[in-house]
This record gives C-alpha cells, structure tokens and sequence, in this order.
C-alpha cells in the first residue's frame, strides 16, 4: 500500500523539526553553558542577596538598592535543569527586619531550546513575598520609623604608631556591664562607627574588644563621640583639644523668626587632624539663631604647629548682612615629658585675640532693608537726607548767600519791568 502524499509530507516536516531541535540540544550539549538575566528588587531598605546552588554553596552576591531593580547573570554549566535559591544576608537590626523569602530559581530549556528561568517560594520560607504567580524576585523589607527620643553614638579609632597596626579592630558599646552592640572598623570604614537607636535611659561607653600587644588604648569622648586612641610603645601620649572648638553668633537687630546660619572650619592642610566627621580638611556645622555650635574635638598625634580657618557662610537669608570676618585658630603641639601638650592662639582678620576662647560672628538685620524701629529709651538718630524737617530749617553758609542774591536779581528784575510799563504808558497819553 503506498502512503498518501500529504502523510510522506508530514513525516518529513516531523523528521526536519526533529532534526533542529536535537541540533540545538546537541549544541546545548557541547556548548554546556548556559546564561539567563534575571530581574532582582527589593523594598523598604538597601540589602544584599546571595546566589546558592542545589547544595548551598554561595556562588555570587548582588547589592540591591530599595525602589530599584538590578540584573542577576545566573551561568548554568552542565545539563539542564538546574535549581538554584535566592535570598538575603543581612541581619535585622533596631530598625530594619529583612526579608526571610527563599527564592527558588529553576533554570531549564524551552521549546526552542533557550535557557529560561522559572521562580518559586521554597518550602518553609517565612518572607514577605506575595501570593500567586512569580514574575521576578523581590525581597519586602520592614523599616520602623525612627524613634525622635533615641540617640547616637559615635566611636573613632586613632593610631600613634609607625602605621604598622592592624588592619582592623573590633569595639564594643556597654551598657549596664552588658554588650550592647559591636562594630569592626578598618581603613574601609574610616575607622569610625556610630551605634544608632539608643535608649537616651541608659548611660554607654566602648571598649576595645582586643588590643593589639605593644599598644596603650586610651579613651576619652566628649558629647556623643568617643575616642580610643592607642599608642605605641615610646610614642608620646596624643593630646585631644578639649574643650572642643566651638563657635558663637550674635544677631544686631530683632529678626522675627530664627533663621539658620552656616560654618566653616577649613585646615591649612588637608593632612591636619580634624574633628570627626570631616571631609578633605573641612567641617561644617550650623547655628539657628542666636547662640553656640560645634566643630567637635581635634586630636594631635605628633608635635607641630596647626593652623586652621573658621569662616561663615553667606547663605542670602532676607535682611540679614553677614560677618565676613576671617578666623585664624593656630595650635602650637610640643612634647614634654612623653606627653603633648597644646596651645590654642585665635586671631581675628590677622590680629591676635588673647582673651576670645571662640570665634565670635555677628550680623545685623534690617526689615526690608531699613532700620530697625527704636527700641523703648533708645535715641533716634536720622540723617540730614532723611530729616523731614530739612524743607524748613533756616539754610546757612554759602547756600543762604546764593539764595539772597538771587531774591534781589528777581527784585531789580521786577522793578525794571514796571519802569519800563511806565513809560510806556506815558508816551501813549503824549501822543493822544
């Protein structure tokens, strides 16, 4: 019996789609990689998920910023499927508790045989993913909102050595002789860490968890900020600035609100120790109002002479002329008997200041750009310009004299006038 021609027709198409796609598994098959992008988010707060293969190994990290998606490349190598999780690797803190959804991530082959992936909640995962069906990761992060009664508090480590310390040391916050938080600080964090959401009920300090032999670990704080500083063996003992430098602004004049006002302190060279929080030699800090601020406490390592600048910042606040004084703040470091010990001198516009302890800026207001309206027993004082009376105040010198003599030209002037009508009129009656 022969076979119609429409089925030879088919088994030959059937026989031409076999044949690609065995092609492209063989490729596959030769090739045994494959590569797939998937989309990775995240909610609430900055974290970082981790990628597992089928026995837990860790095989890559990706940094995910809240509101934003990045791009995983998950490299498949061997025979599809393959199973991958995913899932994050921060640890919950006062404020944040992180997402605990374990991401099933399935990679295998489609139709046309392309790596595709496919995603799922692991068994006995606790996270925030949602219900129904997965179109791409996302982590749902909790951020409580911040409590306005808690405080800060901020450690910063110092070396006096040859610069052969350790890379790193760990420091922890105590409270009530109880560990209430530990930080690592390093070159990489600045050596500085600040331990936040602290109940303001409870007294704190820090200690170095364990310090290096050869060191003496000195500390010392001043407000929020704590200092250890450790010094070498035969290195002279640091000397912190202490009080810290502050800064004083007084207004002239009865502004009706509180406006805020900006400084600066600026080292001559970006090299100069510098109060915590500093960038490149400079440090800010403002003033609302009338009153006091702080640039926080300098700590000097090595004798020397340390000169500093402390400027305010016109920031255009409506009738307010601001004081360009320039501040020169010099500290003279020497060593005496393996201690340092410094000396603050101030001078204001190149002139030393012997009894200032602070920088002291003063503006005036103006309402409007006018003087202030006298207070109660104060004297005003008004300008000859501005006098409202001028119009009637006899004149003197040589401005009365110009004005006498023009009075008798119009005078003569008047006079010949009429002299002159005279004899106009009498040459008329003459002649009639």
């Amino acid at each position: 019996m022969k076979m119609p021609r429409i089925a030879k027709a088919a088994m030959g198409l059937f026989a031409l789609i076999f044949c690609l796609l065995l092609g492209n598994m063989t490729a596959f098959a030769a090739s045994n990689t494959a590569e797939v992008k998937i989309p990775v988010s995240c909610t609430g707060a900055d974290c970082t998920a981790v990628l597992l293969n089928a026995d837990g190994t860790e095989m890559q990290r990706l940094s995910l910023t809240a509101g934003q998606t990045a791009q995983l490349t998950l490299t498949c190598k061997g025979a599809l499927p393959q199973s991958f999780t995913l899932q994050l690797n921060n640890t919950d803190t006062n404020r944040v508790t992180y997402d605990k959804t374990a991401y099933g991530i399935r990679v295998s082959l489609d139709a046309g045989g392309n790596a595709v992936a496919g995603y799922t909640i692991e068994a006995g995962s606790t996270g925030n993913a949602p219900s129904g069906k997965l179109t791409e990761p996302v982590f749902h992060n909790t951020v409580r909102p911040a409590d306005p009664s808690s405080i800060h508090i901020t450690v910063n480590k110092l070396w006096v050595d040859d610069g052969d310390h350790p890379d790193s040391v760990t420091v922890n916050l105590m409270c009530a002789g109880n560990i209430a938080g530990t930080a690592v600080l390093n070159e990489g964090n600045g050596w500085s860490h600040t331990f936040t959401e602290l109940s303001p009920a409870y007294s704190y300090t820090v200690v170095e968890a364990d310090p290096p032999e050869n060191y003496t670990a000195l500390v010392a704080w001043q407000g929020d900020v704590f200092i250890i500083t450790n010094v070498k063996e035969g290195k002279p003992v640091p000397v912190l600035d202490n009080p810290a430098l502050k800064v004083s602004k007084t207004i002239d004049g009865q502004p009706q609100g509180n406006a805020a006002f900006a400084f600066v302190l600026r080292a001559k060279d970006p090299a100069y120790p510098m109060p915590a929080g500093s960038q490149n030699g400079v440090k800010e800090t403002s003033i609302t109002g009338r009153g006091e601020g702080e640039f926080g406490v300098i700590t000097f390592t090595k004798p020397g002479v340390y000169t500093y600048t402390v400027t305010e910042t016109d920031t255009g606040e409506k009738g307010y002329t601001y004081d360009g004084s320039v501040y020169t703040i010099q500290y003279a470091v020497t060593e005496r008997n393996g201690r340092l010990v410094s000396v603050r001198s101030i001078f204001k516009d190149g002139k030393r200041m012997p009894d200032m302890t602070i920088p002291v800026f003063q503006n005036k207001y103006r309402q409007d750009g006018t003087e202030n309206p006298p207070q109660a027993g104060s004297t005003l004082t008004v300008s000859k310009a501005e006098n409202p009376q001028d119009a009637a105040t006899p004149p003197t010198g040589d401005e009365s004299h110009a004005r006498l003599w023009l009075s008798l030209m119009f005078l003569a002037l008047a006079g010949l006038g009429l002299t002159l009508i005279a004899l106009a009129a009498g040459k008329r009656k003459a002649a009639k």
